[in-house]
């Protein structure tokens, strides 16, 4: 027998025990030796196939399942069998599977992560730059992460790439609300739009004489409305999580740019005194003394046009520029702090203009009979010095209840009021009837009854009579 075929003649001569002595038995070592061959080569594969097959699931819904679980047979069971395995049955637990392995932690040097944390405010969000997987697919967004321009209502925009790429009603719930934008509010019904998405069955039976079924509901699943509102509550925690980041920026940024002077002194305001009011738009930081504050937003919200009311918006006087929402929060919370720590009365136009959420046109509607009586007040005791304003309403006063005051006719002259008053314009009875004057004033231009005894317009010449019997003795000297 020629025993040099090929090698593996050689490897069975060198490994061919004593008890082959025919050629039947090299036969038989060579068959075993190929098969050998064989299973060594095919057997990693086969090993590697059974495996992916092991891992790898099918989905029907949101069952899960193992292939290898396809193929085993089962055995059918009786009527009875069935009932009591049905009976008996426990609920199966799904789980969502995903075969995506966690990233590994990988500790960032603090300076780049300082400066990746800057670029944040820049109009690309380099949270999606990271994700170069989602940038080259869908997720290169050029918006801001937030609208920082001061408006009280910012438009809110999705910030977050997809999380669950493998996750069907997630990634169709975030193309759904991916290019929307709008305030609260208008997210709020965007969510509730999705469940109103369902819609009937379009045929009528009206329409067709051929058999139409029932009418369906078609639209999104739970799973896409969970989904949706999942990215939206995601999204509200990241955008919060910047703004609070940046207002810790900004904060440190407007701490190095101090203005701490008193307007009237020039010199720093005491620690006692100070009121600390922040800017953003200038990155400074303002200390007011708690007086002058005071005096200037009172005097701002009390501004008036003769006897007319004409509020203004309070300014900071370092830049001449209107106090923004924030800021009148701010200073209204830190006046109020500052007159109990003074044991002083806080000013009632201040209270009003809160309740107003700080709005002239709020405050207007709904205080203005407050705003303009103090208004009538105000110039009454201290803007008209040669009373006037107050000899000439009150002789529209006098004439308009002559007839029920014929007992004091003679005293109804206005001239007579006029020499008392140049005489003796800060007699406790001259302010008396300053404060009539002005209550009438009020009444002619607002109707409003000022006072609680005025039930009605002739319920006026009561107050009448009594300051004309109190003033008789002084009227009697200058007739």
């Amino acid at each position: 027998m020629d025993i040099s075929a090929g090698p593996l003649l050689i490897i069975t001569e060198e490994e061919t025990p004593e008890n082959i002595t025919t050629e039947q038995d090299i036969k038989d070592v060579l068959d075993d030796l190929i098969k050998e061959i064989v299973n060594s080569i095919a057997e990693p594969r086969k090993r590697k196939l059974s495996e992916e097959v092991q891992q790898q699931t099918f989905s029907i819904g949101v069952f899960s399942g193992y292939l290898g679980n396809a193929n085993k047979r089962r055995k059918r069971d009786t009527k009875q069998e069935k009932y009591k395995n049905i009976k008996n049955r426990k609920p199966v637990k799904t789980k969502l599977i995903t075969n995506r392995k966690p990233a590994p932690i990988i500790k960032e040097d603090p300076a780049i992560k300082h400066a990746r944390i800057l670029r944040l405010f820049t109009l690309t969000n380099p949270y999606y730059t990271n994700h170069l997987i989602f940038k080259k697919i869908l997720l290169e967004l050029n918006d801001p992460v937030c609208n920082f321009s001061g408006k009280r209502h910012p438009h809110i925009y999705l910030i977050i790439p997809i999380r669950k790429p493998r996750y069907m009603p997630y990634v169709s719930a975030y193309l759904y609300l991916r290019y929307f934008s709008g305030s609260i509010f208008d997210w709020q019904l965007k969510l509730k739009e999705i469940v109103s998405l369902k819609s009937v069955f379009p045929y009528d039976d009206k329409e067709f004489k051929f058999y139409v079924p029932p009418s369906q509901q078609y639209g999104p699943s739970k799973y896409f409305t969970r989904a949706a509102n999942e990215i939206y509550d995601t999204n509200q925690r990241l955008r919060w999580n910047f703004k609070r980041l940046l207002n810790r920026w900004l904060i440190k940024r407007s701490n190095k740019r101090t203005v701490d002077s008193d307007l009237i002194t020039m010199e720093p305001v005491p620690e006692d005194d100070q009121i600390r009011i922040y800017c953003i738009k200038s990155r400074s930081l303002y200390v007011f003394n708690g007086n002058s504050l005071l005096k200037m937003v009172k005097s701002a919200l009390e501004s008036q046009q003769g006897s007319i009311c004409n509020p203004k918006q309070p300014k900071n006087p370092f830049t001449n520029v209107p106090f923004t929402y924030a800021q009148m929060i701010k200073v209204s919370k830190e006046l109020l702090n500052w007159c109990a720590k003074k044991s002083i009365r806080f000013p009632a136009i201040i209270s009003v203009y809160a309740e107003s959420r700080y709005s002239l046109m709020n405050l207007m509607s709904l205080h203005n009979n407050f705003l303009q009586y103090h208004a009538t007040r105000n110039y009454m005791f201290n803007d008209d010095i040669h009373g006037a304003f107050f000899l000439e309403n009150l002789e529209v006063l006098v004439d308009t209840f002559s007839p029920f005051l014929a007992k004091y006719a003679q005293y109804e002259d206005i001239e007579i009021f006029r020499a008392w008053f140049e005489d003796e314009k800060d007699h406790p009875l001259i302010r008396c009837w300053r404060h009539l004057v002005c209550d009438y004033w009020h009444y002619k231009q607002t109707e409003h009854l000022i006072r609680s005894s005025w039930q009605t317009e002739m319920s006026i010449v009561v107050d009448i009579e009594i300051l004309f019997k109190a003033s008789e003795s002084k009227l009697r000297q200058y007739i």
